[in-house]
């Protein structure tokens, strides 16, 4: 994974896509795979069916491909010459798998070709080399025995006499000498042990009896003689040297170019007997099994990660099933694949929707904000631990399956949100009366001065969540090669990191000499702004002349509508203030109305029922406030503007054993 890809993971992840499969095997199997299926619980099933006419072509394809790699390993072992230990340095993944076989045997078809007609060539030549050198041989016997023949008359076709220069076994010699002793003539003749050299004459008018005779008793015309040309018998010699040695020559090239060729296939080999040595036997039991109709298929989804997994399983438990990747024009179902401290927080994107493959998970980045958005709100540690114990004690008793997935998903982000906001409530001081830390000088008993500076931090975690948000917007647009969109989405980020710049110099919030930002922060501004006008017009025509200006008012309302933070952190903080000072008020005026003892005791008593329930109150109005609009803001002001959430989970079959069992009529 590159370094991009994986600081891309703690903003947004890859969600695991399905792949559609079938498994094909024998009826008295269906039991046991459909136990693996379930134990496995990885695979979204459709229910078993026998195999018809079309999953009989596919196993029949598939026995094809399996025999055509099973005589291409036979073919190039045969030539291999001895045997090999190969390491695979590449194993495709099983998705990969049969196609990288289909293309690999191909490509050695295609080798094994071009070997058959080098192993043409060299007999051919092996061939023409064994007459040269027969013909130097008796071209050197005809210069010892000096017999005065020219190259010509070896070879010579006249109107009433032809001469023909023959080779042959000796006892085909013979028995063709015994033939036609009386119509033909020995000129030369050349006996060696293997083999018979002689240079024959007859009349012309005989000369269709003579081929007869010769084809008959294996004896051959040495026509190589006529490619020396017309030259001297020495000569001659010289040339049909040199001819060997250039025919050896090509010989030693073709069998160099079948051994690189065969060097070359030596790992596709192996993969093939690979493959070969795991599907063969299966297909051969299950090619019967679907032609006498004794076979059943089923077909479902996998997650891709898990694929090889799958495959594995499947295997290693049935002794026939094979696993076939299906193509189809189907959606994908997906799976979320998060790290496992964030796997509760899919439920928060879940609300709107599973991503579709292709798309972006946005889990993490929603976490991270949901949880800061929800601690921000709430901001005292001791409603964080009310809402931790209460998580812990009261909500399993309020659900009817506290052990279900989806309540447990939802306990474990309570918690982590409570202790973010105890942690924010120990900085804040905060406990049980509101948050005050970052303006010393304001006591708990003066929330309400508080107030500025809630709204100008929730603006501020505003404005950086939406440029966050157009900026995944801007990387979705890029990815699915929408320039236009691309171009729209990064002219808003530029105007609100430049333009918001700009406007915070000018009214001197951040001290940013307004030189430098009218020379600088202000033409880029305008620069992006000239960039969202045109994006619209090319995406929208005409109509985005006027609607590019919601572009500009759109990031600006979204950044205001994050001043919800501090309204519900300001009325958590005025509801526990205002029991506070109930719950002191009730314990001052008994004191002064029942004296020191008695109206203590009861102020006690009666403040204390107060506090108590109106925390509790508030906690529960606190934490219901916090969670639905950290909600709604991660949602529908944050994610909509890159998230679309059109898939569907993969819901794969699964063996579930939970005490709570829902009965329904």
């Amino acid at each position: 994974m590159s370094l991009v890809k994986k600081l891309r993971s703690f903003i947004v992840t890859d969600p695991d896509v399905g792949r559609k499969v079938r498994v094909i095997g024998l009826k008295d199997e269906v039991e046991e795979v459909s136990k693996v299926l379930q134990s496995v619980a990885l695979f979204e099933v459709s229910p078993p069916r026998e195999a018809g006419a079309g999953v009989l072509r596919e196993v029949e394809e598939l026995a094809k491909l399996v025999d055509r790699a099973s005589r291409l390993i036979a073919e190039f072992m045969r030539r291999l010459g001895r045997q090999r230990v190969v390491k695979l340095e590449y194993l495709p993944p099983f998705e990969e798998l049969r196609k990288t076989v289909r293309s690999y045997v191909e490509d050695l078809e295609r080798d094994l070709e071009e070997i058959l007609g080098l192993e043409a060539k060299i007999v051919s030549l092996e061939d023409k080399a064994r007459d040269l050198a027969l013909v130097r041989r008796y071209l050197e016997h005809l210069v010892s025995q000096r017999i005065g023949l020219s190259l010509r008359d070896l070879l010579f076709e006249g109107d009433e006499v032809t001469t023909l220069t023959i080779a042959g076994a000796p006892r085909g010699w013979r028995t063709f000498i015994d033939e036609c002793g009386k119509v033909v003539h020995i000129v030369s003749l050349l006996e060696e042990e293997n083999v018979v050299v002689a240079t024959i004459l007859f009349m012309s008018r005989d000369r269709d009896y003579v081929l007869r005779s010769l084809r008959s008793h294996g004896l051959r015309t040495l026509d190589v003689l006529r490619e020396l040309g017309d030259v001297g018998i020495e000569e001659c010699i010289s040339a049909v040297s040199r001819e060997v040695e250039k025919i050896e020559e090509e010989m030693r090239m073709a069998r160099a170019r079948i051994s690189t060729i065969i060097e070359r296939d030596v790992e596709r080999l192996a993969l093939l007997k690979l493959f070969v040595d795991n599907e063969g036997e299966r297909l051969k039991l299950l090619s019967l099994a679907v032609a006498s109709r004794y076979a059943f298929f089923v077909e479902g989804w996998v997650p891709a990660s898990q694929l090889q997994r799958f495959v594995e399983e499947v295997y290693s438990r049935s002794r026939s099933c094979i696993v076939e990747i299906v193509e189809t024009n189907e959606e994908p179902p997906v799976v979320m694949r998060n790290p496992k401290p964030l796997k509760p927080f899919e439920m928060i994107p879940t609300f709107y929707g599973y991503p579709s493959p292709g798309e972006w998970d946005p889990t993490p980045v929603m976490a991270y904000f949901f949880v800061f958005f929800f601690a921000f709100i709430l901001g005292d540690a001791g409603y964080a631990i009310g809402i931790a114990l209460a998580t812990r004690y009261l909500l399993p008793k309020l659900v009817d399956n506290p052990e279900s997935e989806g309540f447990k998903s939802f306990q474990k982000i309570l918690y982590v949100c409570a202790f973010a906001a105890a942690v924010f409530g120990v900085l804040m001081g905060g406990c049980f009366f509101g948050p005050h830390w970052w303006v010393p000088s304001i006591t708990p008993h003066s929330p309400v001065k508080c107030m500025p500076i809630l709204i100008t931090l929730s603006m501020w975690v505003g404005y950086v969540h939406m440029i966050m948000a157009h900026a995944l917007a801007a990387a979705k647009n890029r990815r699915a090669r929408d320039l236009w969109g691309f171009v729209n989405e990064l002219c808003i980020v530029g105007i609100m990191i430049f333009g918001g710049m700009y406007i915070a110099s000018w009214l001197r919030i951040l001290p940013i000499p307004y030189a430098f930002a009218k020379s600088v922060l202000l033409p880029v501004a305008l620069a992006c702004l000239a960039g969202i006008v045109i994006s619209r017009i090319k995406s929208m025509g005409g109509l985005g002349a006027m609607l590019w200006i919601f572009d500009l008012t759109g990031p600006l309302s979204d950044v205001i509508s994050y001043v919800r933070l501090a309204a519900l952190d300001m009325a958590t903080m005025l509801m526990a203030y205002v029991f506070n000072n109930a719950a002191m008020g009730i314990l001052a005026s008994m004191n002064h109305a029942l004296g020191p003892v008695i109206g203590v005791a009861v102020g006690i008593l009666v403040g204390g029922i107060i506090a108590v329930f109106g925390h509790i109150f508030n906690i529960a109005l606190g934490a219901l406030g916090a969670f639905v609009h950290s909600l709604r803001l991660c949602i529908l002001e944050f994610g909509t503007k890159f998230y679309e959430g059109m898939g569907r989970p993969l819901s794969p079959v699964a063996v579930r054993v939970s005490r709570y069992v829902t009965l329904a009529p």
